[in-house]
């Protein structure tokens, strides 16, 4: 004979979770109060005073109080001569009350007379000199007059040259040579060309002036006379 016994299946219980205490900061101090401590007023008095002659500087100060009422003075010496107090009365009721006093004649420092202008005595510079004037520069020639005056000059007269000279010197040979310079930059404008059969030379050499002419000169010369110029263009 089988007797079942009965179970009952119900829902899991748990505990409940630690109880963990909350941090709560303590309150602030009481602010601190020093117990008020009235004391009654006292009677007192003071007073001191400077005069010094050598800088000048004199006052003064005096006070007195009963414990109710203030009184008392102090004075200086001011810039124009004379001594100003101010006497004064304070208590609780009525305040501070003052009342001002002048001992003196005020006296100011006489302003000196502002001095007269100045004026510097005139200063004559000698009468300038008149000018030199140099004289005129010679006036240029013409092409051809300037080619005359030239020639005149520079013509040299044939020399007979002795047979003693030429006795040891090797026979002369033909040359020739031809070069020139213009540089556009520099304003340089010069050249020489000269050729020779071994018995006379022929040439010519030019050159650029300040004033923007070119100055030519040409050459002849023969073994038996000196050089020869027959002008200059």
């Amino acid at each position: 004979m089988l007797v079942g016994a009965g179970v009952t299946m119900g829902r899991p219980q748990y505990e409940d979770a630690p109880h963990i205490p909350q941090y709560v900061p303590p309150p602030p101090p009481a602010p601190y109060h020093p117990p008020q401590q009235k004391e009654e007023p006292k009677p007192y008095a003071f007073d001191y005073g400077v005069k010094d002659t050598y800088s000048g500087a004199q006052y003064a100060h005096a006070e007195n109080s009963d414990g109710q009422e203030v009184t008392g003075s102090y004075s200086v010496a001011l810039p124009d001569g004379r001594i100003q107090t101010v006497h004064y009365v304070a208590d609780h009721l009525n305040g501070f009350q003052a009342r001002v006093t002048y001992e003196g004649e005020a006296k100011y420092p006489d302003i000196p007379e502002a001095p007269a202008s100045y004026h510097p005595a005139p200063v004559y510079q000698p009468r300038p000199q008149p000018p030199v004037y140099l004289p005129a520069p010679p006036a240029y020639l013409s092409g051809k007059e300037e080619e005359q005056q030239v020639e005149q000059q520079v013509v040299y007269e044939p020399v007979e040259a002795s047979d003693a000279i030429y006795r040891d010197q090797e026979p002369a040979k033909p040359y020739a040579f031809d070069y020139g310079v213009r540089d556009a930059h520099y304003g340089a404008n010069f050249g020489h060309k000269e050729t020779s059969d071994g018995n006379s030379i022929t040439g010519s050499y030019q050159v650029a002036l300040p004033d923007g002419r070119v100055q030519t000169v040409k050459i002849r010369s023969r073994s038996c006379q000196r050089i020869h110029c027959p002008g200059v263009i």
